[in-house]
């Protein structure tokens, strides 16, 4: 059956294994220098736009320090970065041509491809369309510095498509030139080829990074192949302030789409792809350019003043398993700047902080369909120029009193949408604010309450998806609202850092997927009415001693639809489809003896429904991956293999649940067992 799990039992003696060797290992050598397992020093963090320490930010924040990885990840998904943070569930790593699927208390579920929903943050360049479009194909994982994930509605921050946000530092500050170089094969026909060099001289910082993968994928149809380039060239003045400019540059010729499979065809063969996708050849091609300029100016620590600039093309071509506009030509182009001033006020008893700025976009798509004739490209069957522009302005201020930190944000954003087919522009503006309150209890404890909100407008690609028409865009598909209200507990010692949060959204006009029988395989969209989303999210990291910490995150997600009129049956206490109601994962990492790292992650994933009807639910299942590494350094060189086994314990499961798929398509079978192994070496000078 597809629905097996391994024994509960299994994961038991897994872990008693850890725990009752760990320690013999460990006392082998007390040498805790070559590597940070768990690191206690107080976190600025930086994607709340005033720099804050983290202990006092009033909002459900967490921090991914890429550092302790010892460059043991296999780097072909975000996924392996995000498993741990509660709150977000991802889905679809191994379909390359529909890109990781990301939500945060549920935002982002909808997805078909892409990033919906969710803000995603580059270095501080913004990755996400003003229409809420993201992608992470054009991503290089493997300068990955930081990242700052915060867990929740934040459009006084970030504006439009903000249900959560993803703020991603690249590799920055380095103290010495290096070059290095790493490989990894794997399973599949896995390769991933990456190389890096930094160089430094006074105030100058430059970094360059390339990077090859390919993958003949698990499926059929599941084959990639793609090229990143990324430079990235940094100075600093303590006159003039500190100038970053960035170019990147991915090409992505082939991302095969394998398709979803109905349960008797998963269990049948696993590795097939969905007869049509065969036949109209699915498959996607891109080229992505993207160049930012960034200018950040302290005249004193009383008075800052950051602005950038940036712009993008995208090239993509795509075969959907469907004739009539089953391929797409889109080439969008997409510019914008930044600019922000804050200002710091200190008196005797209090400081306030108070940021005020603006951003604009432009986002242009010249979108063509034609004809998929099984595979060929038939005449044309839509040709229109869509356009979303935004522009917002918006104010932060921070008051710290004593022991407290109040917050407030109030962001106001214009956007405008329209297509060459229609003289008359749709305008969808909202004024978004947001309050919080931090109390520091003691030096490591603190409690925080907060009320943020967030709007999502719906994509140029989804209003294109028409199913009344077939020009111009969707005119029954409207703006998706919520409101966000939690509470929330954190502390931190030398031993443990615990956080506990409780949440309650309630959305309008939530926006889902569907498909319909005359274009299966192709996703519409439309308003759910109203929802109410509760949870619950928990961390505890415990470090037993300098060499093994053990680091556990639970969410608990209750997300119902509230009034949802469907085929004249009404959905209310049905549940969202694509989102598990218990989501757990535990990640042990030992020091074993010097140089040597063993990290083993275990995670549930709860029963996932898949359409919004709740007639058919998919199992919960357990997984687990075990990783090992060894570094050796030799005065300025290093080397570090790395093996590492995925699915260790051969679960079958789906990496992708396709919401609402006509004809009971749900499935896309995840690999079973799989295997990577690596070397890394670096030249510092």
């Amino acid at each position: 059956m597809f629905n097996k799990k391994f024994k509960t039992n299994s994961n038991l003696f897994i872990f008693i294994f850890f725990l009752a060797w760990g320690k013999p290992l460990i006392a082998q050598n007390k040498d805790t220098t070559d590597i940070k397992i768990f690191n206690l020093k107080e976190v600025v963090v930086n994607s709340t736009k005033i720099s804050s320490k983290k202990s006092n930010i009033a909002l459900s924040l967490s921090i991914i320090d890429s550092s302790i990885n010892l460059n043991i990840l296999q780097q072909n998904s975000l996924q392996e970065y995000l498993n741990k943070v509660p709150g977000v569930f991802t889905l679809n790593a191994n379909n390359f041509a529909q890109d990781l699927r990301i939500s945060i208390r549920g935002f982002g579920a909808r997805s078909a491809f892409g990033i919906r929903g969710i803000k995603l943050v580059v270095d501080g360049i913004p990755e996400t369309t003003p229409d809420g479009q993201g992608q992470l194909d054009n991503l290089n994982l493997g300068i990955i510095k930081k990242i700052e994930v915060i867990r929740g509605p934040s459009a006084s921050l970030y504006g439009n498509a903000s249900g959560g946000v993803i703020n991603i530092e690249s590799l920055s500050d380095f103290k010495n030139d290096f070059v290095n170089l790493k490989t990894t094969i794997g399973s599949y026909g896995m390769e991933n080829y990456q190389a890096s060099l930094g160089l430094k001289k006074s105030n100058l910082e430059s970094l360059f990074h390339i990077n090859r993968i390919k993958n003949n994928g698990y499926r059929d149809r599941s084959r990639i192949e793609q090229s990143n380039f990324l430079s990235k060239v940094s100075y600093k003045s303590k006159k003039n302030g500190a100038f970053k400019a960035l170019l990147s540059y991915t090409d992505s010729p082939y991302a095969g789409d394998s398709g979803g499979l109905t349960n008797e065809e998963r269990n049948q063969k696993r590795t097939q792809a969905r007869s049509a996708n065969k036949e109209y050849d699915t498959y996607e091609s891109i080229d992505h350019f993207k160049t930012s300029l960034q200018w950040n100016l302290e005249r004193s620590s009383n008075f800052k003043w950051a602005a950038s600039t940036f712009y993008s093309k995208r090239n993509f071509y795509g075969k959907l398993p469907f004739e009539f506009g089953g391929i797409i030509n889109l080439n969008r182009y997409y510019w914008g700047g930044n600019l922000n001033i804050e200002i710091k006020r200190l008196k005797e008893k209090s400081v306030n902080t108070f940021l005020l700025g603006s951003e604009w976009a432009v986002q242009n798509d010249l979108r063509k369909r034609f004809k998929n004739i099984k595979g060929l490209q038939g005449e044309i069957t839509l040709n229109q120029l869509e356009s979303f522009k935004s522009i917002s302005f918006y104010l932060i201020d921070h008051l710290k009193f004593k022991e407290i930190l109040f917050t407030f944000g109030l962001r106001w954003d214009q956007n405008i949408l329209g297509t060459d087919q229609n003289e008359i522009n749709i305008n969808l503006n909202k004024l978004n604010p947001s309050f919080g309150f931090n109390y520091t209890i003691s030096n490591n404890k603190n409690i925080w309450s907060s009320f943020s909100s967030s709007f999502e407008t719906p994509t140029l690609s989804e209003l294109s998806s028409n199913p009344y028409n077939q020009i111009g865009l969707n005119p029954s598909l409207s703006t998706q609202k919520a409101s966000n209200v939690e509470i929330g507990y954190r502390s931190k010692s030398e031993k443990h850092e615990f956080e506990i949060v409780g949440f309650y959204i309630p959305t309008d006009d939530e926006i889902v997927p569907y498909e319909i029988e005359e274009f299966p395989g192709r996703t519409f969209y439309r308003n759910a009415g109203k929802t109410i989303r509760k949870g619950l999210e928990v961390v505890l990291n415990y470090k037993f001693s300098n060499n093994i910490n053990l680091d556990n995150t639970y969410t608990f997600s209750e997300f119902k639809f509230n009034n949802y009129i469907l085929n004249s049956k009404n959905l209310k206490g049905n549940v969202l489809p694509g989102i598990p109601k218990n989501l757990f994962n535990s990640t042990l990492n030992i020091k074993a003896f010097k140089g040597l790292i063993i990290s083993s992650e275990m995670i549930f994933n709860g029963d996932i429904y898949t359409s919004d009807d709740n007639n058919i639910k998919e199992k919960s299942f357990w997984l687990g991956n075990f990783k090992i590494g060894k570094k050796w350094e030799t005065n300025n060189f290093s080397w570090n293999p790395y093996f590492a086994l995925n699915n260790a314990f051969n679960t079958y499961y789906s990496d992708n649940i396709r919401i609402n798929a006509f004809g009971a398509r749900h499935y896309e079978p995840a690999p079973l067992r799989s295997f990577y192994l690596g070397l890394n070496l670096k030249v510092n000078n």
